[in-house]
């Protein structure tokens, strides 16, 4: 395992250092939580924000990094929740707070076009906090979970320096520690980007 990541990171040191061009982005990200994180938090989170750096290893191919915050929550009124073999029932505030950082790949169609279509697969780490608040007991779990996303969207270039980014990504981060499921949430993404 420990040769597999030496020789990735070589790799990509080397593509990195003939690179001519960065990609920027920083994006408001909005999430949908799906599968069993939408059993525990059914609610959109419109709290979120991305940011992403990329060498363009080609004209269409870029090779770099990712990271962000998503912050999830909800209130279930006199909601149950078993922990082991006790179950309690009481009005609960949920919270989930996700951090991930993330390595990827990104495919553009046409970057010379008036719109850009893009793809992009991404693998890493995400670092999720979770919190479980019912009269005074807490239910609490912080692991880092490894995962990856695939995403597409487009990006619409501007007459200046800055053009307008807009994705969907699916997060899946698989279960770790103490979690008790997997973690997963469809990302809406929408920002600015800037070629340099």
């Amino acid at each position: 395992m420990r040769i597999w990541i030496i020789s990735t990171a070589l790799m990509l040191a080397s593509i990195v250092s003939n690179a001519q061009e960065n990609f920027f982005s920083v994006t408001y990200g909005m999430g949908l939580p799906t599968a069993e994180t939408a059993d525990f938090i059914d609610d959109y989170s419109w709290r979120g924000v991305n940011l992403e750096w990329k060498k363009m290893v080609k004209s269409n191919v870029g090779v770099g990094f990712t990271t962000g915050w998503n912050v999830f929550d909800d209130f279930v009124n006199k909601g149950s929740y078993t922990d082991g073999t006790t179950t309690y029932t009481a009005n609960q505030y949920r919270y989930i707070n996700v951090f991930p950082v993330m390595a990827n790949v990104t495919y553009y169609l046409d970057p010379d076009a008036s719109v850009i279509p893009f793809g992009t697969i991404g693998a890493g780490t995400y670092r999720i906090l979770q919190r479980n608040e019912f009269g005074p007991l807490l239910i609490e779990e912080k692991n880092w979970h490894f995962g990856f996303y695939p995403e597409v969207g487009v990006i619409l270039p501007t007459y200046g320096s800055v053009d307008f980014f807009f994705s969907t990504r699916y997060n899946y981060a698989f279960k770790a520690g103490d979690a008790r499921w997997d973690q997963s949430y469809l990302g809406f993404n929408i920002g600015i980007s800037y070629w340099h």
